[in-house]
């Protein structure tokens, strides 16, 4: 009892000299202190522990100490200790000594701050079960004045919090307004700015093809038929002459005719007998001269000659044949057929033109995901290609034209035109006809229509007007409605509320917690909600389109 109440005075005197935060070495006061080397046996333990003349005992032990790893070790030096009547405390920085000193029911710590003993941080850790002389915290004259501060804070904030909470719901009346505003967009030059009112416009350009089919509408006479008849053929050698089928006879003028069937030639009489590559040795008997049909090579018209017409026979038999008709050829006709004209092609053109500007407006809007808006009076059409099947005169029922080119088109930004449509309906002219405080409501105004632009190509500029629609409410302030409800009832605030604004809707005081029968003093804790509606719309009213690529009208 004697050497507790003098490690008390010592730890009280401590306090008073140095203050409570104060940094001792890492000492537990009242205890004596040894170290154990790793090479140290148990039984130098042991000597150490009886060197102490108090009955704590500090004993650092380091990770690796070779006599108390094991479980036999430790459990002998924990009865040492209890048979001396020492209370010991094991300080180690290795995990595995602690935890085996712990469970042995010895005291062990990673280390001993005197800043830990002095704010008790001792006491929440688990050090083992045998007692600890822990000293008492002693607080100076600025610690108490601290704590004191903190909590008259901590007691001012529970009031506050406990002051009823407002929320007052206002839902203004919506009134509709529509406005034609003019737009001008232009090409903006490198360098030089645009002038005010002027939009920036960007032509955007895409490669489209369109094949266009129609029935042809005109009619034209078209060789149908060959013109045959017959051709003497003389022979002019001494041997017979093979003539086969397909041999090319022709007039003076060239128009050619081929045989229809193979005739032999016997040889002339009166001339030599040779051995040519066409003699037929059994051709005695064959007439030097003989008869076979022939048709035109082209059919029509052409083919009908007169006789005598037929003179030359085919390189191959010059010289060796005499060929004439003695009778005119006659068979070769037309027939009518359809045909494209001039005026088809023109209107194949007209409506391939029409399809590409489509085509090519709803690419480039598909390309720019809808961030631009296109005007179709600006579009440009620039053919690379054109392709008519068949050409006009020749036959055909159904006639095709193959367009391919350019397509460009001037386009300004749906967020700037967005933005010259909210500027244009926020403007004072366009809110005459309302309430000095009125406003328009974020998000309402859409764009109805578009006229039929002006487009200049000298200049790149592009005149239109677009139709307008906003919505228009009462602007109200969220001061000013906390001035007229502060410290008032729910019902009466609601009614004052009403009196003062034009609502479409009661308005809705709720007080938290509900058993404050008024509303907060304070005004910064009066929550004012302005409902304008997910889709701002005019009572009554329908739904405005959304922006988009409107025709033109």
């Amino acid at each position: 009892m004697e050497l507790r109440a003098w490690t008390l005075r010592r730890i009280l005197a401590s306090s008073l000299k140095h203050g409570p935060f104060h940094r001792e070495p890492a000492r537990l006061l009242g205890a004596y202190h040894d170290s154990v080397a790793k090479s140290d046996d148990l039984q130098a333990i042991r000597a150490r522990i009886d060197q102490s003349t108090v009955d704590h005992v500090v004993l650092r032990v380091p990770a690796g100490a070779r006599a108390l790893k094991s479980p036999l070790g430790m459990r002998r030096l924990r009865d040492h200790a209890h048979s001396r009547g020492i209370v010991l405390i094991i300080e180690s920085r290795g995990s595995t000594i602690r935890a085996l000193a712990r469970a042995h029911g010895l005291n062990a710590v990673g280390s001993l701050r005197t800043r830990e003993l002095y704010e008790g941080r001792l006491r929440s850790r688990r050090v083992g079960p045998g007692p600890l002389a822990i000293p008492i915290p002693v607080f100076t004259f600025l610690a108490r004045a601290t704590l004191s501060i903190a909590a008259v804070l901590a007691l001012l904030a529970s009031i506050v919090l406990l002051l009823p909470q407002t929320t007052v719901r206002i839902a203004p009346q919506l009134s509709q307004t529509t406005v034609t505003v003019p737009v001008q967009a232009r090409i903006p030059q490198a360098g030089q700015p645009l002038p005010d009112g002027l939009l920036p416009a960007r032509r955007f350009s895409t490669i489209v093809a369109d094949l266009n089919r129609a029935r042809s509408s005109g009619v034209i006479e078209t060789p149908d038929t060959n013109a045959r008849g017959d051709v003497l053929f003389t022979n002019l050698t001494g041997a017979p002459l093979n003539i086969a089928a397909g041999a090319i006879v022709s007039t003076a003028k060239g128009q050619s005719f081929r045989t229809r069937q193979a005739i032999v030639l016997g040889a002339a009489p009166d001339t030599d007998t040779d051995t040519d590559a066409d003699t037929d040795t059994g051709s005695e008997q064959q007439s030097p001269t003989q008869t076979a049909e022939v048709e035109a090579l082209t059919p029509g018209p052409p083919g009908n000659i007169p006789a005598g017409d037929i003179v030359q026979a085919e390189p191959g038999l010059a010289g060796r044949v005499q060929v004439v008709n003695p009778a005119a050829l006659t068979g070769g006709t037309t027939r009518s057929a359809r045909a494209p004209t001039p005026d088809d092609r023109d209107s194949l053109r007209a409506a391939g033109i029409t399809r590409l500007q489509e085509r090519g407006l709803l690419d480039l809007t598909a390309l720019s995901s809808g961030a631009f808006v296109f005007h179709p009076d600006s579009i440009l059409v620039t053919i690379a290609e054109e392709r008519l099947d068949p050409p006009i005169g020749a036959v055909g029922a159904d006639v095709e034209l193959t367009l391919r080119g350019a397509v460009s088109v001037l386009g300004v930004d749906l967020t700037q035109l967005q933005a010259h449509a909210e500027s244009a309906l926020a403007a004072p002219q366009a809110l005459a006809g309302f309430a000095s405080n009125a406003t328009v409501v974020p998000g309402s105004v859409t764009v109805l229509e578009t006229s039929s632009a002006q487009y200049d190509p000298a200049t790149g500029t592009i005149r239109f007007d677009m139709l307008v629609r906003g919505v228009v409410a009462p602007e109200i302030g969220e001061s000013d409605v906390r001035s007229l409800v502060q410290w008032k009832s729910a019902t009466a605030a609601e009614q004052i509320i009403s009196q003062q604004f034009a609502l479409r809707a009661p308005a809705q005081v709720r007080v938290s917690p509900g058993l404050m029968p008024r509303t907060s003093l304070f005004g910064f804790r009066v929550k004012v909600e302005i409902d304008l509606g997910a889709n701002p719309q005019p009572t009554g009213g329908a739904a405005s389109p959304t922006l988009a690529n409107a025709p033109p009208r």
